[in-house]
């Protein structure tokens, strides 16, 4: 069943639903949505971001993306060399980032025939991708969300990041690389 959404519909992945959560994962974000007075979104509305992190690799780099499964964290997040962040405010307040190593990006660049591939072009790129993904999803959820513009930084200054307690990691594979998306959205409208 696909998802609608303003302009058009969403088909669902197939690394969506119970195989991309687990029932351990599907039974921590039912408790969270009971514990918390204004839940995470709903286990499909977060899944739509990583189908659009999916869409992006297969569009720009011809390439399939590997979920390994998604954890709930309570810690600091895991960080590869470069990371893209996008606050996002409206009817989820809170932020996305994807966090990719460099051997990953300067591939990318390589492959879109960016000659210059410094640790600044890297940088700089992450945060357009990031920023590509948080577009992609105000297009499916409306106009409401807004997206901020994107903040790229290093795994050094990332780890200085006064990050929310909790979030939701969904690490995957692209193209021999490791890399992670990171979700910490709370509702602040009711469904």
């Amino acid at each position: 069943m696909a998802a609608e959404r303003p302009g058009g519909k969403l088909p669902q992945s197939t690394c969506l639903g119970r195989k991309f959560f687990s029932p351990a994962l599907t039974g921590m974000h039912n408790l969270l949505l009971r514990m918390d007075s204004q839940p995470f979104m709903t286990e499909e509305e977060l899944a739509v971001f990583a189908e659009l992190t999916r869409r992006y690799f297969e569009r720009t780099m011809d390439e399939g993306v590997e979920f390994s499964g998604a954890t709930f964290s309570f810690g600091p997040p895991q960080f590869e060399d470069f990371t893209g962040l996008i606050r996002i405010s409206g009817p989820c307040n809170g932020y996305i980032f994807i966090s990719l190593a460099q051997l990953l990006l300067t591939e990318m660049l390589d492959r879109m025939g960016e000659t210059q591939k410094t640790a600044e072009v890297c940088r700089d790129f992450v945060g357009d991708l990031a920023s590509s993904i948080a577009g992609s999803a105000r297009e499916h959820f409306g106009a409401r969300l807004r997206i901020s513009t994107p903040i790229a930084m290093t795994a050094r200054e990332a780890e200085r990041v006064d990050w929310p307690p909790s979030h939701l990691c969904l690490p995957f594979h692209t193209m021999g690389q490791r890399s992670t998306l990171v979700i910490s959205l709370e509702r602040t409208d009711p469904q």
